[in-house]
């Protein structure tokens, strides 16, 4: 196996269980969260702290993982590449992020739909990291 296929891998095996638990548990404590959001989205320090956090992860899977085929693997560039933007976006513009993610605290189906697509790209991600050779 060469190193760009372990490597997709090992990622797959990592975010893959945990995209699976955060989608289980937004679906059945949608509430929780919400109100997890809002608070979130009021600590300045603790959001900015997110986007350093999601700057680091999105460079490092940008950096080290930027393969855009056809399969399984892109969704991991994809994922490496919302979390470099993200990052930066909460770092540069701190008041754009919480009027765009003031949605999921508000409405019952955005959440729903984020915890759902969060649990199929787990799933996802999960059998591939475990049934690839």
């Amino acid at each position: 196996m060469d190193h760009e296929a372990a490597l997709s891998i090992v990622i797959a095996r990592l975010i893959g269980p945990l995209f699976l638990v955060i989608g289980i548990g937004a679906l059945f404590n949608g509430e929780h969260y919400r109100k997890m959001i809002a608070g979130f989205l009021e600590n300045a320090g603790l959001y900015y702290l997110s986007g350093v956090i999601s700057l680091i992860v999105g460079l490092a899977i940008v950096a080290h993982h930027n393969i855009w085929a056809p399969d399984w693997r892109v969704i991991i560039t994809v994922l490496g590449w919302i979390a470099l933007f993200r990052g930066a976006v909460r770092l540069m513009a701190p008041t754009v992020g919480p009027r765009l993610a003031s949605g999921f605290v508000v409405g019952v189906w955005p959440l729903r739909l984020g915890a759902v697509l969060v649990l199929v790209i787990g799933g996802i991600l999960t059998y591939a990291g475990l049934v690839s050779p």
